[in-house]
């Protein structure tokens, strides 16, 4: 079914001028539509990622909840967070949160303000500063949300502690099949599990605090006003309970993709925005390791999609990597250069919180 089609089971006020796809970096296909009406607010619609999100009427109960939530919260506490802004979800006809074709296909909409308008990976200086900001008033809106009555979105997505546990079997099961180029990259991730797993274990001991946070910062799920003023974070279906440092790293990780290296001048208005909004409600020993974050996410990236490739290849011994595993090793190689670069992460984190510097606008 076409967009256009779709838009008739909402219930929308006014007319599409025009239905025009965002070409960015999200997780479900996305949609602009703007209202040929004065006055009246124009529309995100987007088809859901069904794949992803396997349980679409339990994502939609979720992003029922954390919008409401997050509505009550601003209101509360209107003097810290004036002008923040969450989506509105806007049901069917027949009352419903998503609508599904006949194709199989699921389909929502939600308001979206006009004059607003989405960061695109190509956004620089204070865009970056802002979407940081923005992320980091929402780790602190979204405190008090009961994780305990949210469905678990993507159940297999956030362990993957497990999957390197399902690696080191398939591993030892299934090592002889594997070409010389994919043996190698294995031995990697599994020379570097220890050190990447260090969040986790402190997790586990209860060391580091456990929040709800959004788990996927990137750029491009920020919405902006007509000043460019952060206002607010669009696609929560991957709010969960988790760390800081997925929600922190997976922000710098995403900040270099497309970079043949890690280009700092991205990278320090976000620590700087995010550790702005966050640094006086954070552990010190959530502060301690947030420089092993950006490294933390590239290499659970990595070893996310280098899993999927060896549960689906079929005994494959050329040489020449598939893109899957260029993916994988792209990800990884990403890991040791975050490694690498550590202490100059580590510096900048401390310049920000100990000494609340800001930078120039």
């Amino acid at each position: 079914m076409y967009p256009k089609q779709v838009t008739g089971f909402f219930k929308l006020q006014g007319t599409a001028a025009s239905i025009l796809p965002i070409h960015a970096g999200h997780l479900n296909e996305t949609f602009h539509l703007a209202n040929s009406e004065e006055g009246l607010p124009d529309y995100l619609l987007q088809r859901i990622n069904h794949r992803l999100f396997s349980n679409v009427s339990g994502l939609m109960m979720n992003l029922w909840q954390i919008t409401g939530h997050i509505k009550e919260y601003v209101d509360l506490n209107w003097q810290e967070f004036a002008g923040f802004e969450t989506l509105t979800i806007i049901s069917t006809w027949d009352n419903k949160l998503f609508h599904r074709d006949a194709d199989g296909h699921y389909w929502r909409v939600s308001q979206f303000p006009k004059g607003f308008q989405l960061a695109d990976s190509s956004m620089r200086g204070s865009g970056v500063l802002e979407a940081g900001r923005t992320y980091g008033k929402l780790l602190k809106i979204l405190s008090g949300l009961p994780a305990r009555t949210l469905t678990p979105s993507m159940p297999d997505h956030y362990h993957g502690h497990l999957l390197l546990e399902r690696m080191r079997q398939h591993q030892t099961l299934k090592a002889e099949t594997h070409s010389e180029a994919v043996s190698f990259l294995v031995e990697r991730v599994l020379a570097l599990a220890d050190e990447m797993s260090i969040i986790e274990r402190l997790k586990a001991t209860k060391k580091l605090p456990v929040r709800m946070t959004h788990n996927d910062c990137c750029l491009e799920n920020v919405f902006f006003d007509e000043a460019l003023r952060g206002r607010g974070v669009m696609d929560l279906d991957t709010v969960t309970s988790g760390l800081v440092h997925y929600d922190f790293g997976r922000g710098i990780q995403s900040l270099t993709r497309g970079e043949d290296h890690i280009n700092w001048e991205v990278i320090e208005p976000f620590v700087h925005g995010y550790l702005a909004e966050t640094r006086n409600i954070l552990t010190p020993m959530e502060i301690k390791y947030l420089s092993i974050a950006g490294a933390t996410s590239c290499y659970f990236e990595g070893v996310r999609t280098l899993f999927a490739y060896l549960e689906n290849q079929n005994n494959d011994k050329s040489d020449n990597l598939p893109k899957p595993l260029l993916e994988a090793k792209k990800h990884i190689e990403r890991t040791g250069e975050f490694l690498e670069q550590r202490d100059r992460l580590d510096h900048l984190i401390d310049k920000v919180v100990s000494k609340g510097h800001q930078p120039l606008r």
